[in-house]
């Protein structure tokens, strides 16, 4: 019975429509490849929503998935491609991590449309202790935040543990992601960090909204009264919220993106946050970082160097450069010095530096693997007098490079953006 899991995705919502109820799921044998019934839910160990619209659920049967009653054996929560509507409702499903004792999360590319999470939601004292937590945000807007799941999984708890994660940012609201890892950090082994914030885009903030504008009437549209009508049903309209005569799309992303920032604001924030309260008491062993350049990349830089301790056993950064006009070479070569004077002062751990440039310079023309090592070594001297040799590679980078190695990290992790 231990490999039993429940799965919903789109391809089986009539079943769930049909066949969930208070007493009974539909679920999967983990080592066989058709459904079966095992009866009480409090058998499954594994649940798994896999680009599914929690809206698509009937009533009872959000009912039944929301109570932790049902699920006193869960031991593994994932969440893929899950559109919940609302941060009310996605945080009513999170909240079967603490009250089951689940130790393992996934959260990746979820998505919400309204947030009207309340206070007493993120203000959860429920100790969290997660052997493996996976964070993915979801890739196609830049412009939004995961701050309500960051809020969450922090609350106002004394005890918060996660022992390995993996996480992979996108949105230049980062000061949630830094909070979480200084309030992890004295109890992780295992950190892996794919930093995926760019700083500029096809496209203003500005620019999206009078698109949608244009594009959306004053009134609800008829897939917002669909989907206004999902919401209705499960109660999530709140004295603070948008009243339902009035919401419409563009109301509800322009309420999102209040928490976007743009990249001079989201630097300084992330610094001040670092400056202010330091890592303390890390204890982690390992520590895997690919940092696209960016001003972010500084700010959490400098948070690994606070992350250093003497438990360190390995350490991998890479950093991806795609115009070495952008970077400012000094702070760069501040933080290598850094890095490197922190690592002397433990023991000697595996240490592993690469740094992948686009290999053309702003004219276009091609720059070889020893022109970029020589633009290091003049830029860097830090760097290459550190205690771990650089790699230098150089990359033929095209125009869609962006999307393109975004969609590879997110494929190495089995996911796809749907």
């Amino acid at each position: 019975m231990d490999n039993i899991s429940a799965t919903m995705n789109n391809h089986r919502r009539p079943s769930i429509a049909e066949d969930i109820t208070a007493h009974d799921l539909d679920v999967v044998d983990a080592d066989s490849d058709h459904d079966v019934s095992h009866g009480p839910a409090t058998n499954i160990r594994t649940v798994q929503y896999l680009d599914a619209c929690w809206g698509d659920i009937p009533l009872e049967g959000r009912m039944i998935l929301r109570n932790p009653s049902n699920f006193r054996g869960l031991q593994t929560l994932r969440l893929d491609a899950l559109d919940t509507i609302n941060t009310k409702q996605l945080m009513q499903l999170l909240n079967l991590v603490t009250v089951c004792d689940v130790t393992t999360l996934r959260v990746a590319l979820c998505k919400w449309n309204i947030l009207n999470h309340t206070p007493d939601q993120i203000s959860s004292l429920l100790p969290l202790r997660l052997e493996y937590l996976e964070l993915f945000e979801k890739q196609n807007n830049p412009f939004i935040s995961w701050r309500p799941v960051m809020q969450w999984l922090l609350g106002k708890r004394p005890v918060c543990v996660v022992k390995d994660a993996t996480i992979v940012w996108r949105s230049l609201d980062i000061v949630p992601l830094l909070d979480l890892l200084r309030k992890t950090v004295p109890n992780m082994r295992r950190l892996e960090l794919v930093l995926h914030s760019f700083e500029s885009w096809d496209c203003s903030k500005s620019d999206l909204l009078q698109e949608y504008r244009e594009d959306f009437p004053d009134r609800p549209t008829a897939e917002d009264v669909v989907e206004r009508e999902h919401a209705a049903c499960t109660g999530v309209t709140l004295p603070d919220d948008l009243p339902w005569d009035e919401w419409c799309h563009l109301d509800c992303l322009g309420r999102l993106w209040e928490q976007a920032l743009p990249m001079d604001t989201a630097y300084r924030l992330a610094i001040g946050s670092l400056e202010a309260r330091p890592f303390c008491n890390s204890n982690v062993a390992e520590i895997d970082a690919t940092l696209h350049w960016t001003p972010l990349a500084i700010a959490v830089m400098q948070a690994i160097c606070q992350t250093i301790n003497p438990s360190i056993e390995w350490v991998w950064l890479a950093i991806r450069i795609r115009d070495l006009d952008d970077v400012d070479w000094a702070a760069l070569d501040s933080l290598f010095g850094e890095l490197d004077k922190a690592l002397r002062c433990v023991r000697a751990p595996d240490l592993y530096y690469d740094v992948w440039i686009q290999a053309a310079d702003p004219h276009g023309r091609l720059i070889d693997d020893d022109g970029l090592k020589r633009v290091l070594q003049n830029s860097l001297p830090r760097l290459y007098n550190s205690l771990a040799k650089p790699r230098v590679r150089g990359l033929l980078l095209p125009a869609t490079y962006v999307w393109e190695m975004v969609d590879r990290t997110y494929e190495q992790f089995g996911l796809s953006d749907p």
